[in-house]
């Protein structure tokens, strides 16, 4: 009776294992015959517009300003523009660099410009984080935080 429980129990073990490993077989994938499948990552044969780096002035866009009567005034965001020189020049833009011509009247209500200017004489600045950088000393008034104003 021992032999036969022996064989019994071995043969019911060897039944499992065998049952066991196929089970774990059945489900593997076989290489040779891999498919495409449609899924998520099936997006990735479209092509991307690549998102421009904004620390690269390179990659930001170009514009020209324009001043028309006497007042040139700023509305794009995240551009380097260029103003002529002008009478009054109004930026109501953010996150960009500007360069400004000479003006009589500049007034900043965006926040986070980088203004490079030849000659500014009255500055009237309500934003916030800009920089104005000029090659003479205007008169400023600064109505925002952390403006900074740097003379060439």
């Amino acid at each position: 009776m021992k032999t036969a429980t022996r064989t019994i129990v071995t043969t019911l073990a060897g039944l499992g294992l065998i049952a066991g490993l196929a089970a774990c077989s059945a489900d593997a994938p076989d290489k040779n015959n891999a498919k495409p499948s449609a899924s998520a990552s099936a997006s990735a044969d479209t092509k991307k517009e690549e998102a421009k780096d904004p620390s690269n002035p390179e990659e930001i866009e170009k514009v020209e300003g324009k001043c028309e009567n006497g007042v040139a005034t700023i509305t794009t965001n995240n551009v380097d523009v260029t103003v002529p020189d002008c009478e009054t020049i109004k930026i109501e833009a953010s996150n960009s660099i500007i360069h400004i011509g000479a003006t009589t009247n500049l007034t900043v209500n965006g926040a986070i410009n980088d203004i490079q200017g030849t000659t500014v004489q009255n500055a009237t600045i309500t934003g916030s984080a800009n920089t104005l950088t000029t090659d003479n000393t205007p008169k400023i008034d600064d109505k925002g935080e952390q403006n900074e104003a740097k003379t060439r």
